[in-house]
């Protein structure tokens, strides 16, 4: 009689399991990259498209529309907070916008800023950083 044997050896399962963390420890750090790289592209068209956002309140409304910026967070007029995501922040030492504060006028256009332009530098915990650029006319980019 012939026997079936099916199953792992133990030799196999050490094999598998060294070429699984293997993968892992080479895998991880390219994961963490990305991930604090994708957070930080989040921070930065969400803020871009709710400047956007505060800059169309104020010519609607015919009324200038607020920009308070902090660390982790930004308020838009009388609105909440809005938090950036996790390990991303606004470098206020390296953002040219007088306060922390951003107007945008009744016509649009950017107030209380340096020659009324502006720019407003993110950050992740990796230490890469991406700007926002507004310049005289309101027009908001991102560099």
């Amino acid at each position: 009689m012939e026997k079936n044997q099916s199953g792992l050896t133990m030799l196999e399962l050490v094999v598998t399991v060294a070429v699984i963390a293997i993968i892992s420890a080479i895998s991880t750090p390219y994961y963490i990259r990305y991930r604090t790289g994708a957070q930080l592209r989040e921070g930065i068209f969400t803020l871009k498209a709710d400047l956007g956002r505060a800059r169309s309140i104020a010519v609607r409304g015919r009324s200038d529309v607020l920009v308070q910026l902090s660390s982790g967070s930004y308020t838009i007029g009388t609105m909440n907070p809005v938090e950036l995501p996790s390990g991303v922040r606004i470098n206020l030492t390296a953002t040219n916008i007088d306060n922390d504060n951003l107007t945008f006028s009744s016509k649009g256009l950017p107030k209380n800023s340096i020659n009324d332009t502006g720019t407003i530098v993110l950050e992740n915990s990796s230490g890469e950083s991406r700007n926002i650029n507004i310049n005289r006319l309101g027009r908001i980019t991102i560099q």
